[in-house]
């Protein structure tokens, strides 16, 4: 059962319109009875069927929304925080400005779903399916990504400063002019991604695949690169690796060598 917070007196009507059930009746001091400000859920809805709602502007605080099926739901400029939305269905949702706060969305599937410009810090994305999904802008500081699904995701200019990558597949993905400092690489699957212009100064790519993967102009300075077969990868300059800290198994195009770590990595 949902339990509605109440931010104005329509706002239990508006709840029940949204879940398929009968809305309560409009009164005569009821001059709006169709349109709320703000529509609050809290308490525990396992498994609802949301698909297709609009929901535009929404609060979910402290909600257990596990499974959800949210297909085609209109969700801009909603707020999910501290909720729990694992194994959730977004396909093809609206979720231009949504704000992500502490939420979990562990395994949740946003195949074709609207993302551009959300806010997600520090949010659970574990395992989730964002593959071809457009985050372009979007700010993703300490996000958790591990084993994400996100081949040719776009998140050109996003900001993904101390996330969570690990063992991402990230495939054809573009990280043009992302901020992905700090951040944890290791392990995934980069091949034939863009990270042209790039911030991944402090980032951890040990053991990363990066076949064919666009480098032009990123900064990598104390990147860790140990492990990494950058041979097939593009755009790398001697400055880039200079400043990077690699290892006797990282594998540089003929034209390069790996150097001095600024006192940490492996010399040659």
């Amino acid at each position: 059962m949902i339990l509605p917070r109440q931010t104005s007196g329509l706002i239990i009507g508006l709840l029940t319109l949204g879940l398929g059930l009968s809305p309560l009746p409009a009164t005569a001091a009821d001059k709006n009875p169709v349109v709320a400000r703000i529509v609050s859920f809290g308490g525990v809805c396992l498994n609802c069927n949301l698909a297709g709602r609009k929901l535009i502007g929404a609060q979910f605080i402290g909600a257990n929304f596990s499974g959800a099926i949210l297909v085609g739901a209109d969700l801009r400029g909603a707020t999910l925080q501290g909720s729990n939305f694992a194994g959730a269905n977004f396909m093809k949702a609206d979720l231009r400005g949504t704000e992500f706060i502490g939420a979990n969305l562990a395994r949740a599937q946003f195949t074709g779903a609207v993302m551009a410009g959300i806010e997600a810090m520090g949010s659970n994305f574990e395992g989730a399916n964002l593959a071809e999904v457009n985050l372009s802008g979007a700010d993703l500081p300490a996000i958790n990504l591990k084993l994400a699904s996100m081949a040719r995701s776009i998140l050109r200019h996003s900001d993904l400063s101390a996330a969570n990558l690990e063992g991402v597949d990230a495939r054809r993905a573009d990280f043009t002019d992302a901020d992905l400092d700090a951040s944890n690489l290791s392990k995934g699957q980069f091949d034939q991604a863009s990270f042209r212009d790039a911030a991944l100064d402090g980032a951890n790519m040990a053991g990363a695949s990066v076949a064919g993967a666009n480098f032009t102009n990123a900064s990598m300075s104390r990147t860790a690169i140990g492990g990494v077969d950058f041979s097939k990868a593009k755009g790398l300059d001697q400055d880039q690796i200079n400043e990077a800290c690699a290892t006797p198994q990282t594998r540089l195009p003929g034209h390069l060598v790996a150097k001095a770590c600024h006192g940490r990595g492996w010399r040659r």
